[in-house]
């Protein structure tokens, strides 16, 4: 072999392989067991990760070789672990894998964000000759299924839709998939033909098992509910699958928004019991009696969920593996890892039931990759076990850790040795059970994170609430500058030709206060009136610290609804528009494929909702590594009950150190109080309640006495006024669409929107109504919040909002930027306690409507 032997740098040359190596660490999104002689003790596993790869690795000859007894964390290189096979396996990431079959004709399986099902035999590829850094490209699927694309309105075909999820059911020959067009796929293997399409939900498929035993598959959407489907080969002849059951875990746990979308969902081992992950609950449902059991709180979002017997497993953002009784009460939590976990799979073994394989994979800032398997035999209650972990960080060395877990105690009892590997690209945490009586002593350390790599929620909560509990109003810091002028602001020039070319002349009350601080990266809370220019204050701020040629997100920017989404967009796109800003909003009911490219091409502000953020974050196809600045608008509801969970999900995913902007109109006490978990020393730019009520806006109510009384006053308002254009607000959907037909009815040209219609259909509407082709508009509190038209000069409450906070957001409607408004409130005599509080709540007199009325318009 040529070459001076003598000058070979081993350490050098270790770093270099580690620094490229580094480079490739993606996601792990799956790791499975494949078939094995000896299903008590599996012999390799393989990994599915997000760089489009296919891996698997020996167990035997890793934890052989690990040095347990070595501590010097100094040392420059301890191990570094290599796959068995490689495969690459699709173009973009690859969410899940599954073996079909046992023995030598087992295939291995797996599905991505190309669309495609891909097969490999397992035999081939633990055969294989060809040399690893060759296998990638050489070894061939013997199976390639891509999903079918929609031809749209004009003939022009959809993309691909990604697969999430797959399930398998070997009698039938099928292969099912959950797709992100918001259909589940049944696939033949044999004809590689589509022999079953199951619609129903309304967005993307987050998951899918196969209920083999009723022939039935189950599936789990971004639309915050499960289907079970089935009989499905009965159903072949039709081509279509039939839903039997919708599970809606919000209804049984009364949550609302985003935060209800069914994430994971698993079964036990009898099929009868189901489990449906949902942000920070688990439902469990009885299958057989179609029957809610219970309702399980997790302290952070539940990423997947698996039975073992009659109790549950929870992983999720949190380092901590979860066991619960089917009652939701909780058995024990253990460390898994330093970081939180995305994915835990458990199945059950078809020749032994007793053996569970769980395998988890984790994502978030700042962290490449992780990835857990777990394999457990069934022993008797009392023998102790003890489990290896390897686990890995982006910025840190892999950390060994060994504990003790007594099964006969409730709560786990753990102690830990913390060793160095050298390895950084290293994507597995192995956990093996060994059945011991012997008791095993190491020196108790935490299995701990690289400082600055994650947020600690407990930790950071326990510090506010010190800091809170001391001297709250310490918190903040006050900033009292006034610029009359934009151009006294030092803006950028092209941000200022975008700002006046969008219409502004002079900055408004909070514009003169709001921007300067934001610019100059310092966290602020700011309460002001709608219709004052909140939403161009965060947009300047955050236009004025982008660095334009880096094509990365730099800023977040979170609204509660898919409309105020899209309307901070275009905002953000026109103040931009000299700028040369790339702007785009991550939003439901839109193409997850579409987002994804969107994002790989680069993009310097994402505008968007927190389910498909949360989504994006998790995937890796939006990267944090570069975001600088965070905003919540209409900040009272994100924080709310219904947000703040995925709210506080995503902020542990961001950088340590990152700017935080809070804006709304109103700022319930308990918003403030949790806004301030976030924030570090905020400027605080707050306005008092008797001021928040709306300049310009003139309010009135109308006494009708009895409901059915309503409808009359609105057809006489009508008919006697002369209306630019105008908003209803009414409390439910069903009363949108009862109202729109009974204005109809009497000859009135009159649009409607709620949450039942689906996306299109509610961005046509409101294109109309800005557009002014339409000029009346029936709505529920889903307009109430931030959506700009300003040519609306009167807002009906034909109902009262069932809080005063959302009165403001609903009247505000009206008399944008300084233009005239009216505000009229029908009153019934069950009103009369909600129209004294909001007066009481905003220090106003609300009077009788004049018979003048028509001069105020």
């Amino acid at each position: 072999m040529g070459g001076d032997a003598t000058n070979w740098d081993e350490d050098t040359y270790r770093e270099a392989i580690l620094k490229e190596r580094e480079i490739h660490t993606r996601t792990v999104f799956r790791t499975l067991w494949p078939p094995s002689p000896n299903p008590n003790n599996p012999d390799s596993i393989v990994v599915a990760s997000s760089d489009g790869s296919l891996a698997s690795y020996s167990i035997s000859s890793i934890i052989s070789e690990l040095p347990l007894g070595f501590t010097n964390a100094k040392a420059p290189h301890l191990f570094v672990a290599e796959p068995d096979c490689f495969l690459q396996a699709h173009d973009g990431p690859v969410y899940d894998a599954k073996f079909y079959g046992d023995g030598e004709d087992a295939l291995l399986l797996s599905c991505g964000d190309d669309g495609r099902i891909r097969g490999w035999r397992w035999k081939d590829c633990t055969e294989s000759m060809v040399p690893i850094p060759f296998q990638g490209k050489h070894m061939k699927p013997v199976l390639d299924l891509v999903n079918p694309q929609h031809k749209g309105p004009w003939g022009a075909l959809s993309p691909i839709p990604e697969n999430n999820a797959i399930a398998v059911n070997v009698l039938g020959g099928s292969v099912y998939s959950a797709a992100g067009d918001s259909c589940a796929y049944c696939w033949d293997l044999e004809s590689c033909q589509v022999k079953m399409v199951f619609k129903g939900h309304s967005d993307y498929l987050h998951c899918i098992i196969a209920r083999n035993s009723t022939d039935q598959i189950i599936t789990g959407s971004e639309d915050g509910t499960a289907r079970i489907w089935g009989k499905v080969l009965a159903l072949l002849l039709f081509k279509s699958g039939k839903c039997i059951q919708v599970i809606e875990p919000r209804k049984e746990m009364k949550s609302k928004g985003l935060s209800s979308y069914v994430g994971c969902i698993g079964l036990d081992a009898s099929e009868s019991w189901l489990a449906c992950g949902s942000a920070r609950s688990l439902s469990v449902w009885n299958l057989p009696a179609s029957e809610f059991i219970s309702r399980i709180s997790t302290p952070a979002s539940v990423q997947d969920v698996v039975f073992d017997e009659n109790q549950i497993l929870a992983v999720g953002a949190e380092p901590l593996l979860y066991r619960f009784d089917i009652n939701g009460a909780i058995l024990s939590q253990i460390q898994c890892a330093p970081q939180s976990q995305q994915l835990v799979a458990m199945e059950v073994s078809s020749m032994l039931s007793h053996n569970l394989e769980a395998t988890c994979a984790r994502s978030a800032a700042n962290l490449s990759s992780i990835g857990i398997a777990i394999k457990e035999a069934r022993r008797p209650p009392t023998e102790a076990r003890e489990f290896l972990s390897i686990v890995q960080h982006s910025t840190g060395p892999h950390i060994l850790s060994r504990e003790r877990i007594d099964r006969g105690h409730n709560t786990p009892q753990s102690e830990s040795v913390k060793l160095r590997l050298g390895s950084r690209d290293l994507q597995l945490l192995f956990i093996v059970f060994v059945a011991s009586l012997q008791k095993l002593f190491f020196d108790s350390a935490m299995a701990g994170v690289a400082e600055g790599s994650q947020f600690d929620a407990r930790q950071f909560d326990a510090k506010m609430n010190d800091i809170l509990s001391a001297d709250g109003q310490d918190f903040f810091t006050t900033y009292d500058e006034v610029y009359d002028t934009f151009d006294a602001m030092g803006l950028h020039e092209n941000l200022l030709r975008g700002i006046y070319a969008y219409g502004f002349e002079k900055p408004s009350a909070i514009q003169q206060r709001g921007i300067v601080p934001f610019c100059k990266g310092l966290d602020v809370i700011q309460q002001a009136q709608s219709g004052t220019g909140k939403t161009a204050t965060f947009c300047s701020g955050v236009l004025q610290q982008l660095e334009y040629g880096l094509v990365e997100c730099q800023a977040l920017v979170l609204a509660p609804t898919r409309e105020l989404a899209q309307q901070i967009e275009k905002v953000m796109r026109a103040l931009g528009d000299y700028l040369g800003v790339k702007v785009h909003a991550c939003v439901g009911g839109t193409s997850v494929r579409e987002d994804q490219r969107i994002l790989s091409s680069g993009v310097h502000v994402v505008v968007g909702t927190p389910g498909r953020v949360f989504d994006m974050l998790r995937r890796q196809s939006l990267r944090p590594d570069y975001i600088k600045m965070f905003v919540l608008d209409e900040a009272d509801e994100m924080l709310s009950r219904g947000f703040k969970d995925q709210i506080y999900d995503i902020f542990q995913l961001l950088p340590g150190k990152i700017q935080v902007g809070v804006f709304s109109a109103t700022m319930p006490p308990e918003a403030l109080e949790i806004t301030r978990k976030f924030m570090n020393k905020p400027v605080r730019i707050l306005v008092k309640r008797d001021e928040l009520t709306l300049e310009g806006i003139k309010q009135f109510y109308v006494n009708v006495d009895k409901e059915e009384w309503k409808f009359d006053t609105l057809c006489d308002l009508y008919e006697t006024l002369a209306i630019t254009q105008s908003v209803i607000f009414v409390n439910t959907r069903r009363k949108v669409d009862w109202l729109t037909d009974k204005m109809r009815s009497r000859d009135h040209t009159v649009s409607a929107t709620h949450g039942d219609m689906d996306q299109n259909t509610r961005d046509i509407i409101m294109r109309e109504f800005r557009s002014g082709s339409s000029r009346v508009l029936i709505t529920t509190d889903l307009l109430a919040r931030g959506i700009d038209v300003q040519q609306v000069s009167l807002v009906i409450n034909y109902d009262l909002p069932t809080q005063p906070e959302n009165y403001l957001h609903r009247i505000g409607r009206s008399g944008r930027f300084g233009r005239k408004g009216v505000a009229i409130n029908f009153i019934t005599t069950d009103d009369d306690r909600m129209i004294s509080d909001i007066q009481k709540f905003y220090n106003v007199v609300i009077e009788e409507l004049p018979s003048n009325v028509a001069d105020l318009l």
